[in-house]
C-alpha cells in the first residue's frame, strides 16, 4: 500500500531535492506537501488495523484486541508480519468476543498470535463477536514478549513466553484468582471494573507465567 501510495505521489517526500531553491526555481516546490507524508501513510494504515480490525503489533508478534464496532462482517486480505501473510475475517455480530480461529483451530487461553505461526507461508485469523459475554481466563497483553506455547484447563491458564526486556501483562480473571511467574506468586494490579488483572514485570528469555483459580 505504501509502494502503491508513492507511485501516484510520484516522489518522495524525505528525499526530494533542495535544488529548486537553490536555482531560483521556486515552482518545483508546488507539488511538495510535507515531510511527514510517509509518515502519515502508514500512521493510518495503522490505525485501520489497530481501530478496525483490532490487532496491535509489538517486538512479540501480533494481538487481537476485542473492539466493539456495529460493522458486520470484513475482510483483510495479504497482511505482512515477520515475512508471514495473514487473512482476516471478522464477524461483528455483538459486543462481546466470542472466539478467535487460527487456520481453523480454537485460539484459547491467550489473545497474542504464538510465535510458532510466523513461518513466511499464508495463515487465516478469524475473529467472531456475538451477544454473550464467555468469561474465563485469558491472558489479554503480553506486550514485549512472544509466546511460545498456551497450556488451558479448566482451573487455569498458562502461558510459556520468551520475554525481551520490561513487558506489561493483562489478564482476564475473577477476582482473587492467582498470579504466578515461574511458580512465584505475584501481586497485581485490579480492575474491578473490566475483570482484569495487570502486572508490569522485566522478562528475560523463557519463562511461564500462570493464572490459576
Amino acid at each position: 500500500g505504501v509502494e502503491e501510495t508513492l507511485g501516484a505521489l510520484g516522489y518522495c517526500p524525505e528525499f526530494l531535492s533542495l535544488e529548486g531553491f537553490d536555482t531560483g526555481l521556486p515552482d518545483r516546490w508546488l507539488r511538495h506537501g510535507s515531510v511527514s507524508n510517509l509518515n502519515c501513510v502508514t500512521g493510518w494504515y495503522r490505525s485501520i488495523l489497530e481501530g478496525i480490525i483490532g490487532l496491535e503489533f509489538d517486538t512479540g508478534g501480533i494481538t487481537v484486541v476485542p473492539l466493539s464496532l456495529p460493522l458486520g462482517k470484513l475482510r483483510f486480505s495479504g497482511l505482512k508480519e515477520r515475512g508471514t501473510t495473514f487473512d482476516i475475517a471478522i464477524d461483528n455480530g455483538g459486543p462481546h468476543l466470542q472466539l478467535i480461529r487460527l487456520d481453523g483451530a480454537q485460539l484459547a487461553g491467550c489473545l497474542k498470535i504464538p510465535v510458532t505461526v510466523y513461518d513466511g507461508k499464508r495463515h487465516t485469523i478469524e475473529i467472531l463477536y456475538g451477544d454473550r459475554s464467555v468469561p474465563g481466563l485469558c491472558f489479554t497483553e503480553l506486550v514485549n514478549a512472544e509466546v511460545l506455547s498456551v497450556s488451558l484447563e479448566r482451573v487455569y491458564v498458562e502461558a510459556t513466553v520468551d520475554g525481551f526486556g520490561l513487558c506489561d501483562i493483562a489478564f482476564q480473571c475473577p477476582k482473587g484468582a492467582r498470579f504466578s511467574i515461574d511458580g512465584q506468586v505475584k501481586k497485581y494490579e485490579w480492575d474491578e471494573q473490566k475483570k482484569r488483572g495487570r502486572f508490569q514485570h522485566r522478562l528475560g528469555g523463557k519463562h511461564t507465567l500462570r493464572i490459576k483459580i
